[in-house]
């Protein structure tokens, strides 16, 4: 990208100089590099006019997580075993002897770039040796230390297992588990899926208002306090069917049975008194409940997607699904086998729109639970607006505003604001409510490279409102600093030092914080599963 006429860089500073970096930067990306280095490997040109040839091969170049033009040791590879060929070749949706598709071509490469072992995945159509084309799948994995990693595009099986760790006495207190098997939805083509899960929690849970545990106050204004600490026994179980139509646009009608088992109660270590009890029993524990449950969900959706880069990722590539995808369903609680009777409703709208370069997503979902002879409840609204602006300046302006609204809530949910997660440069976790007010500005300026390692800026203005009934608005500005390292992570490390427009003016570490992501990530699941049902098809992604 060529600089923009009228900026400056030595009317800014450091900001200036960094930000002129940041657009000074040569054409070629960081992935048409590895292109260039793969079709190296294998010795081919690009064809540029593979419309309707032949595919006579597959071919498969894998980049060392650690090469030369990394900034990091090439000895580091010793502890990492490259992908195999074979895995990648298993999830190319093409085969020798097909037609160049190129609607097969991006769902391959979008199915490869959500394995969290890859960093970069291209699939390049090359000359062949017969007038047909080979089909050249450019990878490069990232960082882990498993000895391989299998991906089967007819059956997929995952297992986790965990222990949780009291951080002071070092001893377990508890574990969490999940296992699923099934048939993931890998192709707009694909007509059937199927996906058998279950897992396991057993755990205290501890609601943290920065480094202390949070305290709830009596209702009446009491001196009677009860730290928000519980003991959290839960077992779900739920097995799911999905029947998929169309190409151009795409619906998937998913039928599932299930249960779970939820238990929370309070810790005995605690010895609370009788009020203390009643204080975390009517304001803190969730409802306890057994299930067992008849489900049904249809999502409509389009099927256009756009790769982008320097959204979230920088010189990465980005999937995005453009128009709408529509999600209704109902979960039934059985009366004659559960021990809990009530029906829930869900519905989600997201709509995605790109004009000019300029990304915009709006998000709305609500679901409410009907118990028969109760009044309604878990009555359950949020909405998210999300615009990333065309490029200016070398960078783009990411506007975020999210509403998440609860009332008559069975499960006692509470929101904390402040700090890493959303409201940047407040005390970390200093407002709490039963709902979330949130609006987030920023400048993000285009990464420049360094061997590989990318580095942006960014400057934020947030405002939030963690709240039961009146809106009581924290407004903030500050800079933060963006690292991508590909051979890492495909999420950005973010930095951010902020201060509390019109608060204290003490400057203190508490200002600054560090995670993973944007800040645009961090939103509600529920905006893209309002009952929980997920989305397996691609074409919602």
């Amino acid at each position: 990208m060529s600089r923009p006429a009228r900026f400056h860089p030595c009317r800014f500073g450091v900001v200036g100089l960094l930000l002129a970096a940041s657009v000074a930067g040569a054409e070629e990306s960081y992935e048409d590099r590895l292109i260039a280095w793969g079709l190296g490997q294998k010795g081919r040109q690009v064809e540029p006019h593979p419309a309707g040839k032949p595919i006579e091969e597959l071919l498969v170049a894998s980049e060392d997580v650690f090469s030369e033009s990394d900034p990091w040791p090439s000895l580091f590879n010793v502890i990492h075993v490259r992908t195999r060929e074979e895995v990648v070749l298993r999830e190319i949706l093409l085969k020798v002897g097909d037609r160049w598709d190129p609607a097969l071509v991006a769902e391959t490469e979008r199915n490869l770039r959500r394995l969290t072992i890859l960093a970069v995945a291209r699939v390049v159509p090359v000359k062949g040796r017969n007038g047909g084309i080979g089909l050249l799948v450019v990878t490069k994995d990232r960082l882990s230390l498993r000895l391989n990693s299998f991906f089967n595009v007819q059956l997929s099986l995952f297992e986790f297992i965990g222990i949780i760790l009291n951080r002071s006495t070092g001893k377990p207190e508890g574990s969490v588990g999940e296992v699923a098997v099934g048939r993931p939805i890998t192709s707009l083509r694909q007509r059937w899926s199927f996906n058998v899960e279950g897992g396991w929690t057993v755990k205290t849970q501890r609601t943290f208002c920065g480094a202390e545990v949070c305290l709830q106050p009596a209702a009446d204004g009491t001196d009677t306090a009860v730290p928000r600490i519980y003991d959290v026994r839960q077992l779900r179980a739920e097995a799911s069917v999905t029947r998929s139509f169309g190409l151009d646009w795409r619906l998937d009608v998913v039928a599932a049975v299930g249960g779970y088992s939820r238990r929370y109660t309070a810790p005995q270590e605690l010895q609370l008194t009788p009020a203390q009890l009643e204080l975390l029993s009517d304001q803190v524990l969730p409802r306890s409940e057994d299930v067992t449950y008849l489900s049904a969900f249809v999502r409509f959706s389009g099927t256009e997607f756009r790769v982008l880069k320097n959204i979230d990722t920088y010189d990465l590539s980005e999937d995005y699904q453009l128009g709408p995808v529509l999600q209704l369903g109902a979960r039934w609680a059985v009366p004659t086998i559960s021990a809990t009777h009530f029906v829930e409703l869900g519905g989600a709208l997201r709509y995605r729109w790109l004009a000019a370069q300029n990304l915009l997503t709006v998000s709305v979902a609500g679901s409410v639970r009907v118990v028969p002879g109760s009044e309604a409840v878990n009555r359950h609204v949020a909405l998210e607006v999300v615009n990333a602006s065309p490029p200016f300046e070398g960078g783009r302006l990411v506007t975020r505003v999210l509403l998440d609204v609860i009332k008559f809530d069975v499960n006692k949910r509470i929101q904390l604001l402040g700090g890493g997660n959303g409201l940047r440069g407040a005390p970390a976790e200093s407002l709490s409510g039963r709902n979330l007010l949130l609006l987030n500005v920023e400048y993000r300026a285009r990464a420049f490279e360094l061997r590989t390692l990318f580095v942006g800026l960014v400057l934020f203005y947030d405002a939030g409102s963690a709240f039961d009934e009146t809106i009581q608005v924290t407004h903030t500005l500050g800079l933060g600093l963006r690292i991508l390292i590909p051979q890492f992570n495909q999420e950005t490390i973010r930095f951010d030092f902020g201060f509390v427009i019109g608060g204290p003016e003490r400057i203190g570490a508490d200002r600054l914080n560090a995670t993973y992501g944007q800040v645009t990530d961090l939103r509600p699941v529920f905006l893209d599963n309002p009952l929980g049902g997920g989305c397996d098809s691609p074409s919602c992604r």
